[in-house]
């Protein structure tokens, strides 16, 4: 892959010229076959059409950033089953997804190794398009806990906005691990 910094420049809302709104936005560029994949685990398997349903109309929508420019696409996706490896000794979790913890999680994270990332972005609705969602902050995918962790969903709709609520997913997708200790003697 390849990753671009792109210049622009906002336009005024008003006058429709540019203004002084001057920022970069990032992108990046898979080659064609990358190979890039997800895991999901369906809780209730009677929902599993309509999940795959949603996956063929993001593949059409396109996801992320400039969806309006043809950003965003990709080819429809192809489902499997995989079956994976876990250790049946497992002392902690490793986070595959971003996980936004319980304030109850957040009091028991000592022992834990992780990074932390503030997610923002934009609203993309029929009514609004070029809102802000109000910024979280969140672990990064890759975090280790020593106790298994749920996470939560939060509403990120901006005051101002009164249409729908925007909420923003935060709930942990995880894998048993094992936990090494290694002593400093």
């Amino acid at each position: 892959y390849v990753t671009t910094d792109v210049p622009r420049v906002g336009l005024s809302r008003l006058t429709n010229h540019p203004g002084e709104n001057f920022f970069h936005f990032g992108e990046v560029i898979y080659k064609e076959n990358a190979g890039l994949f997800f895991l999901y685990d369906l809780k209730d398997k009677s929902i599993e059409k309509q999940f795959h349903t949603t996956f063929r109309l993001l593949a059409d929508e396109g996801i992320g950033g400039d969806r309006t420019l043809g950003k965003g696409l990709f080819n429809e996706p192809e489902f499997s089953n995989v079956d994976i490896n876990v250790p049946s000794n497992n002392s902690g979790i490793v986070t595959l997804s971003l996980f936004l913890p319980t304030q109850d999680e957040l009091n028991d994270i000592g022992e834990s190794y992780y990074q932390l990332i503030s997610r923002r972005g934009y609203i993309y609705s029929p009514q609004c398009q070029s809102l802000r969602r109000k910024s979280v902050r969140m672990f990064k995918e890759g975090a280790v806990f020593t106790t298994n962790k749920k996470g939560r969903i939060v509403d990120v709709t901006p005051e101002i906005f009164k249409e729908h609520r925007i909420y923003r997913y935060g709930l942990a997708f995880t894998l048993p691990c094992v936990l090494e200790v290694k002593n400093e003697d």
